[in-house]
């Protein structure tokens, strides 16, 4: 499979948009949309995220910054997710 990811800054530089689409034998086979800002009342990174697969999650990813390394993490019933960017 192959992946495309597309981000940008968006209303006013308040917000990072990222979306990605995973291709497999010419299909479509996963996407995702992301969105990132920062919460100035908790003062960590949020990360709302949406995919392919419909399901909601009931509340964003939460984290920060350690050196070159952004990671937010999000548990709900279905699990937990982990994510690093760096």
């Amino acid at each position: 499979a192959t992946s495309r990811t597309v981000a940008r800054m968006d209303l006013n530089g308040f917000y990072l948009i990222q979306d990605s689409v995973q291709m497999r034998d010419g299909k479509q086979v996963f996407a995702t949309h992301g969105l990132f800002t920062y919460d100035r009342e908790d003062r960590t990174y949020k990360l709302f995220w949406y995919d392919s697969l419909g399901y909601t999650p009931p509340s964003p990813a939460s984290g920060g910054w350690v050196g070159n390394t952004l990671t937010l993490v999000r548990g709900s019933l279905r699990g937990n997710a982990r994510h690093v960017y760096e």
